[in-house]
């Protein structure tokens, strides 16, 4: 099995616990998308679990999940052992600056990032200055979405300062 597609399932913090269980055995999956899903921070830190050893995934998909700033640190704690990821969706999940830190330092590991979709989440100018820092290194890192985010020009400064290492954007 590549990919999975449960977006839109109420899932749920419990069914992201059982679609969790499962997913240690598949470690040929290249796709999986949980998005509206209504996952929360406990759904997140269901499936974090279950994804860290999906060596081979590359794409996936959280948005709409109201994840918070507890759920994308729970996540970014499983996304440094997923380095073949090339694109990570967590649009549309509150995360706030808090969140946008957390999923900043759990960036770094992914190297092979090409594209992050961060839209709708109010991360405003401390958020886009706490990922500016973890975009930094992402060199093949070709799309970002930042759009809905009320960077205003302080967000938007730091966020460029960020970029100028980017060549492939």
């Amino acid at each position: 099995l590549e990919s999975i597609d449960v977006g839109d399932n109420e899932l749920g913090a419990e069914g992201a616990t059982a679609l969790s269980s499962g997913l240690a055995a598949l470690t040929s999956l290249r796709s999986i998308n949980v998005c509206g899903n209504e996952l929360g921070a406990e759904g997140a830190t269901a499936l974090s679990s279950g994804l860290a050893g999906l060596t081979n995934l590359r794409s996936i998909d959280f948005s709409f999940n109201r994840l918070g700033a507890e759920g994308v640190t729970a996540l970014s704690s499983g996304l440094t052992a997923l380095t073949n990821l090339e694109s990570i969706d967590v649009g549309d999940n509150e995360l706030g600056a808090e969140g946008a830190t957390a999923l900043s330092s759990g960036l770094a590991a992914l190297t092979n990032l090409r594209s992050i979709n961060v839209s709708c989440n109010g991360l405003g100018a401390e958020g886009a200055t706490a990922l500016s820092s973890g975009l930094a290194g992402l060199t093949n890192l070709r799309s970002i979405d930042f759009s809905f985010n009320r960077l205003g020009a302080e967000g938007v400064t730091a966020l460029s300062s960020g970029l100028t290492a980017l060549t492939c954007i």
